[in-house]
C-alpha cells in the first residue's frame, strides 16, 4: 500500500514563505528579463524579484524576449522557462543570448 502525505483540512495556520529582508537586497540590484508563459507563475516570480529590489521586465514567451533583446534592451539576468509555446523556446531560441560572451567596456 502506498504512503499517504498528510494534508491539512484548511489553510488556517499555514504561513506564506518569509519575504527576504531588505538587508539581503541592499547589495546587488539587477535588471531581470523574466520569460515565462504561465501568467500566474510569471506574476509571482516578478513580485518576488521586485520585493528584493530588482527591476523586472516580463515576456510571455521566447519570441517576445528575443524581440526585447534584439531591440537593444540590456539585462543583467535572464530568467527563463524552458518549454514554451511559440516558434522558439527558452533553451533553443535564447541559447545564443544565454551563452554569448560578455563584453565589458
Amino acid at each position: 500500500m502506498g504512503r499517504s502525505i498528510p494534508c491539512p483540512d484548511s489553510i488556517e495556520g499555514l504561513r506564506a514563505p518569509p519575504t527576504p529582508s531588505n538587508d539581503v537586497a541592499k547589495g546587488f540590484k539587477s535588471k531581470i528579463l523574466l520569460v515565462e508563459d504561465e501568467t500566474l507563475t510569471r506574476l509571482m516570480l516578478a513580485e518576488r524579484f521586485e520585493a528584493l529590489g530588482h527591476t523586472v521586465v516580463e515576456a510571455a514567451g521566447a519570441d517576445e524576449a528575443l524581440s526585447l533583446l534584439r531591440n537593444g534592451n540590456a539585462f543583467d539576468l535572464l530568467f527563463t522557462d524552458i518549454k514554451m509555446p511559440g516558434t522558439i523556446d527558452g533553451l533553443e531560441g535564447l541559447d545564443s543570448w544565454i551563452f554569448a560572451p560578455i563584453v565589458r567596456k
